[in-house]
């Protein structure tokens, strides 16, 4: 549930929609500083930035404050503790006065037309509910970091380019995903009120898989547009707190990804995907114990055990996104969302998730 706050629909001149700029920080004083910075540049005019700070102690909001000001051109929400990056968005769009929310990553730096060509893209179709930039390495912006994913019979998800791929122009075309990632993910804020925004249990990892999906099941459909571009550091997370990055991978990836099958699939859909689901994490843990790393199956197993644990919440979602939000049934969106996983596309996902 959302707190109501005056949305401001229009510019002055009545013609460009307002759209709240949502970051969450972590300890990322440096990247923090340079995407608040980037953000301002931004050729549209009429947007505010809002900063939720997930309980830092690298004096990241000091800096902010020092550079920028606590004020009207940034609005600053403080949390004592990390609370996610799912629960943190959530908290930002509580006070967001736009019509749409843009979210996106610390470690990123927008280019200048950025919002000017995605809310172009927004305001040609109404059934557009959210999109993503196309994310370029921030290392060499000459290489992709993401255009967007696909779900899989299996219910993971499959990369529509592969990381780092040189960009020659082959995804220049606007395109129906699945799923947009987080570090640069525009919502109209009235359809993520209707899908009932992020899952806060989640504290991150899915998290914007999750609700892509429910945006999809609300009849409203995802695109990538590939004019709004947005350079991404990639791997902040493991740069900052290698064993947490660890953890969140291991734990949170089974977890969330089965609770994400859970509550949005359809029936018959979550019969034929979730017993092979659970075989690929199985076939991870056995990998990872046949490797001697015991800590690591563990922590794949207790992420997907948390989802019996869970059951009465989770079934009390599912009857949510199933009753309530869902619209269309998934036969209305499987050809437009869902392609076939490669084998070899298996084997390589699995042995990122081992190598981490």
């Amino acid at each position: 549930m959302y707190v109501l706050v005056e949305i401001r629909e229009t510019s002055p001149d009545g013609t460009r929609p307002m759209v709240s700029v949502v970051v969450v920080n972590f300890n990322g004083r440096e990247s923090l500083l340079k995407c608040l910075l980037s953000i301002t540049k931004s050729v549209y005019s009429n947007f505010e930035t809002i900063v939720v700070d997930n309980g830092s102690n690298d004096g990241s909001l000091d800096e902010v404050v020092k550079c920028f000001g606590d004020g009207p051109r940034i609005k600053l929400v403080r949390c004592k503790t990390n609370v996610g990056p799912a629960q943190a968005r959530n908290l930002g769009v509580q006070i967001a006065q736009g019509n749409f929310i843009a979210f996106l990553d610390n470690d990123t730096i927008p280019d200048d037309r950025w919002l000017d060509e995605v809310i172009k893209v927004f305001t040609s179709d109404a059934t557009i509910g959210a999109c993503q930039s196309k994310l370029l390495t921030m290392k060499d912006p000459t290489r992709f970091d993401c255009v967007g994913d696909y779900l899989t019979p299996f219910g993971f998800l499959l990369q529509r380019v592969d990381y780092g791929i040189v960009d020659r122009g082959q995804f220049d075309e606007v395109a129906e995903i699945f799923s947009a990632k987080s570090a640069s993910i525009i919502v109209r804020r009235d359809v993520l009120s209707e899908v009932d925004g992020f899952d806060a249990d989640y504290f991150m990892f899915v998290e914007e898989t999750d609700l892509c999906w429910r945006i999809w099941l609300r009849g409203i459909k995802v695109l990538y547009v590939p004019n709004s571009i947005v350079y991404h550091k990639f791997g902040m997370t493991k740069q900052i707190a290698p064993s947490l990055s660890s953890f969140l991978v291991k734990y949170h990836g089974p977890k969330n990804y089965l609770a994400t099958i859970v509550k949005n699939a359809g029936f018959s859909l979550g019969l034929r995907m979730i017993p092979v689901h659970l075989s690929i994490w199985t076939a991870t843990m056995i990998f990872l114990l046949f490797k001697r790393r015991g800590t690591e199956a563990a922590l794949v197993g207790r992420g997907l055990a948390w989802n019996l644990t869970h059951l009465s919440d989770l079934q009390r979602k599912r009857s949510i996104v199933q009753r309530r939000i869902r619209k269309v049934s998934d036969s209305g969106i499987l050809p437009r969302i869902m392609r076939p996983m490669p084998i070899e596309y298996i084997f390589k996902r699995a042995h990122q998730l081992t190598v981490w």
